[in-house]
């Protein structure tokens, strides 16, 4: 059987939960991370962009994926280019996804008097998009 390929376009590395997953669902995978350059423009996607830029930048990232063969896309990061660039994605044959999170948050009080708080997210699932 001939390997598949799923890139990885998050702001994170995947968990080693996520990876047992990924595993677990799809037979033969490899797992790809963006190119650093790639990264450092998915990272960091200003609010300042007008909505042009965003889509100059998800069809680059779109040139990526499809020049490359990945079947599987992890997207998540900002919502204006994640939305651009699954739109542009669902008319080929690349299986989009994103993670879900069980989400808590635990309120630490400090000596100050200040509290901190602090988000506990544990993966759930991927969904389609």
């Amino acid at each position: 059987m001939e390997e598949r390929k799923l890139i990885v376009i998050l702001n994170n590395k995947l968990t080693d939960e996520q990876l047992k997953e990924i595993k677990n669902e799809f037979v033969n995978i490899k797992i790809e991370y963006l190119p650093d350059d790639l990264q450092g423009i998915w990272s960091r996607i200003s609010a300042e962009y007008f909505r042009n830029k965003i889509h100059l930048l998800a069809r680059q990232f779109s040139f990526f994926i499809r020049q490359n063969n990945y079947e599987i896309a992890i997207i998540q990061g900002e919502i204006g280019i994640t939305y651009a660039l699954v739109n542009l994605l669902k008319y080929t044959n690349v299986y989009c996804m994103y993670p879900c999170f069980y989400r808590g948050v635990e309120d630490i009080k400090n000596p100050d008097g200040t509290i901190k708080v602090v988000q506990i997210l544990k993966h759930a699932q991927f969904r389609r998009y």
